[in-house]
């Protein structure tokens, strides 16, 4: 009798034992179970924001492409504006006294001023070696429009772009600064100077 006590003692040591085992793995069952699912929670919560950022990259992509073609149709619309200008411009140089006349006097007031220089925009542009027009002429009647400097300190666009009162007057940026934007201290780069 006594060994089948010892061995209910036994059993009862041991059935004791297993349902500690038992409750240890069901609280590590519960933890991993936990943990598992953080892991789930947070592997959405990245993907959801992974799905947002190709979402917006895409978006981004196609905005970039959608701008891309409106530049392309700017820059033709600007060429052919240009292409007019030039060609209403030397249709008035040969057909129009007036205009020359007025073409001569901003010369002539560039020049008094020193706003142009001559050696700067031959060697920034020397495709006007080319030209018919002295550099002076060339700048007014062409250069203005294509953008180009009349000198290292005029930045062209740079005046139109901070000032659009200029851009929608029509008026030669240079010409405005000379009568008016200097007198009003307009800045005429990006310097300040």
């Amino acid at each position: 009798m006594d060994s089948k006590k010892f061995n209910f003692a036994e059993l009862e040591e041991k059935y004791s034992e297993a349902q500690e085992n038992i409750q240890r793995e069901r609280e590590l069952n519960t933890l991993l179970l936990s943990q598992l699912h953080s892991a789930q929670e947070e592997l959405e919560y990245r993907v959801k924001k992974e799905n947002d950022t190709v979402y917006k990259i895409t978006d981004l992509e196609r905005r970039l492409t959608k701008y891309k073609q409106k530049e392309k149709c700017l820059l033709n619309e600007l060429t052919w504006l240009r292409t007019v200008v030039r060609f209403a411009h030397e249709l008035l140089w040969k057909r129009s006294w007036s205009f020359r006349r007025k073409i001569k006097k901003d010369v002539q007031l560039i020049s008094e001023r020193k706003t142009f220089d001559r050696e700067f925009y031959i060697s920034s542009y020397p495709d006007i070696k080319f030209s018919k027009l002295s550099p002076e002429e060339h700048y007014l009647l062409h250069g203005a429009y294509e953008g180009r400097k009349p000198s290292d300190k005029f930045e062209t666009l740079y005046y139109i772009h901070a000032h659009a009162d200029i851009a929608q007057s029509g008026v030669q940026p240079i010409i405005h600064f000379l009568k008016f934007g200097e007198a009003e201290e307009r800045r005429i780069n990006k310097k300040g100077d």
